[in-house]
């Protein structure tokens, strides 16, 4: 069995594991746990700005992130990559064939490290401020020759003060009024909160599936309420590919799916990478209970990613999350302090 607490998420596929970010004066590491390739398989680094996960702002700082690949005795593999990332939704990778590995090994151990620089610029001026190089990204396994998907591992960069392995980020609503910043609600109008799913990438038989539930119905007593939402998916270059489509999701065990097939993505490209946005709005507000009776908080998303074989539905790698926070004081479900 798995948990999954106030912030932490899951990732399940052949392997699953955690990868965080930490470190101050603008650069954080991204440490990338040890994976296993075999002759046959490369492991793709993908990443994109997190920006989106913060309705409110229209600015970020560019942050140029460094990859290094390590062997399991420590020794590096090549030179590090540098990618630079910007506020475009754009999919930035650099890929690890087994072959690079220098190894004669059945499987090769590699491991790797993203060190993250705020490379200055335009940055917000509201109050939360993004933090610099608020990324999501991606570590992926997939066959060298058909493209086809045997794991992922999806992350996010330290933001906020929590270091956490996930896959999506959580927005957190902006203060138009920085000097009246004392207290943000957690439940503002449209949207109420975004998560970011990190991209994936798709060979040309795959299909991704993105399934979401109302965590809620894991809670007795009070009602949740509704809560509206939208999956949207984005391309390699961070161009719609799909109109956003509703749903609503209700104190119930009925689940909603969006999917999106590599049919639908670039075809010039063996992978090409996809990602997404879900936008969930809680309306109406929730009540305030007395202090015995804690509320349920609306918008408690749970989902799940799944890639498969488009002709016979076979998994190919499996990963979920949930968007809620845990159940705090009363009063804390309507307002927080900054």
């Amino acid at each position: 069995m798995i948990a999954c607490g106030r912030v932490w998420y899951c990732a399940i596929g052949i392997w699953w594991s955690m990868a965080a970010a930490h470190g101050q004066s603008g650069t954080s590491t991204i440490v990338l746990p040890p994976v296993t390739l075999s002759s046959a398989e490369t492991l793709r680094f993908s990443m994109m700005s997190a920006a989106a996960a913060y309705p409110g702002w229209s600015a970020v700082t560019t942050c140029q992130a460094m990859v290094q690949f390590y062997r399991s005795d420590g020794s590096t593999i090549g030179q590090a990559i540098s990618l630079t990332v910007d506020n475009s939704g754009r999919v930035f990778s650099t890929d690890l064939p087994y072959t690079s590995t220098g190894l004669q090994t059945p499987v090769a151990v590699v491991s790797g490290d993203v060190t993250l620089t705020a490379l200055g610029g335009p940055s917000s001026t509201l109050s939360p401020p993004i933090p610099p190089c608020a990324v999501v990204f991606t570590q992926e396994i997939f066959d060298s020759a058909t493209g086809a998907t045997h794991a992922i591992l999806p992350g996010e960069s330290e933001q906020n003060g929590l270091a956490v392995a996930t896959i999506g980020a959580i927005s957190i609503l902006p203060c138009i009024i920085a000097t009246e910043c004392n207290l943000i609600y957690a439940f503002e109008p449209t949207p109420s909160r975004i998560i970011v799913i990190p991209p994936v990438g798709l060979s040309s038989t795959e299909t991704l599936q993105l399934d979401i539930r109302s965590a809620s119905a894991g809670y007795t007593g009070l009602s949740a309420g509704t809560c509206d939402g939208s999956v949207t998916f984005y391309g390699q270059d961070g161009s719609v590919v799909t109109a956003p489509t509703n749903f609503t999701l209700e104190n119930a065990a009925s689940s909603f799916s969006a999917h999106v097939g590599s049919a639908q993505l670039s075809t010039a490209l063996l992978r090409p990478a996809v990602s997404a946005q879900i936008s969930l709005t809680a309306l109406p507000l929730p009540t305030i209970p007395v202090p015995s009776a804690p509320a349920v908080l609306p918008c408690i998303a749970a989902f799940s990613v799944k890639i498969y074989d488009t002709l016979s539905g076979v998994m190919h790698a499996y990963a979920v999350g949930q968007s809620a926070a845990d159940m705090a004081s009363p009063s804390e479900h309507v307002r927080k302090p900054i």
